[in-house]
This record gives C-alpha cells, structure tokens and sequence, in this order.
C-alpha cells in the first residue's frame, strides 16, 4: 500500500469504526470481570440507551426496506414488468421469511441439543414467573420500547 493509502485508511471512517467496535469488546470483556459496585449501577444506564438504540433501528429499517421496494417496483414504466417483479419480489420475501424462521426453529433447537436446559433450572425458572411479570411482558410486547 502507498503511503498516501495508508493515511487515508487511518483516517477512514472504517478503521475508526472497526477501532470502536475492538474497544468496545475489550471494555466490555474488562468491565464483565470486574466486581465494582459503580460499574454495576452505570450498566443499566448503558442497556437502556443500548435498547433505545436497537429500537429506533428497528422503527427505521422496515419502513425503508418497504418503501425501497415500493419505489423500485412504482418506477418500472412497463406495466406488465411492474407486475412480473412484484410478483417475484413478493415471492422472494416471503421465500426468505419463511427460511428464516425455519432456520431459527432449527438453530433454537440445535442449540438446545448442544447445550440442553437443566429440569430442575427450567422449573425454577418458571416458579418465579408472577402473573404480574406476564401482563408486563404482554405491555412490552405492544408498545415500541420507547415509552
């Protein structure tokens, strides 16, 4: 690599992205090992904003995968095209919907496979489950994180 490429790598967006993404890992594998009572109670702060995050990224990406092909398929100026490919873009989603959730279904249970759920875990798990904890689980599942 030139010189000249070598300084526009290290100044790229990318390299200081892949260079947050490394310290981030490292802070959070540090900060994991750690037994400090300040770093417990900042956690929530950092997993809340994490979920804000995730949620907006959530809110944005369907509307603009949607409209992406809305706008791909309305500026197609044949109309028996326009058909051709809306019908086969509409396969294709559903093709890839429907292979993502048979690979979850898959990956779930090949997981639990590997590494099965103790009974006596699973019970105790389910004995602190309050009907409370399952009308808020139910609110959450409404709502768009966001409140």
């Amino acid at each position: 690599m030139s010189q000249s490429r070598l300084a526009a790598f290290f100044t790229s967006l990318s390299f200081f992205v892949i260079v947050a993404l490394i310290a981030g890992v490292v802070v959070g594998a540090l900060a994991q090992g750690a037994d400090a009572p300040w770093l417990t109670g900042s956690l929530g702060v950092v997993e809340s904003l994490g979920q804000v995050w995730l949620n907006a990224l959530r809110m944005t990406v369907i509307p603009l995968v949607f409209s992406l092909l809305v706008t791909g398929i309305v500026s197609i100026a044949d109309a028996a095209a326009t058909g051709r490919i809306a019908v086969r873009s509409l396969m294709v989603f559903g093709v890839l919907l429907v292979g993502a959730t048979v690979y979850a279904i898959l990956a779930g249970m090949g997981l639990l496979a590997i590494w099965p759920i103790d009974p006596e875990a699973g019970r105790g798990l389910l004995a602190g489950v309050t009907p409370d904890s399952l009308a808020t689980v139910g609110e959450a599942a409404r709502t768009d994180g966001l409140r």
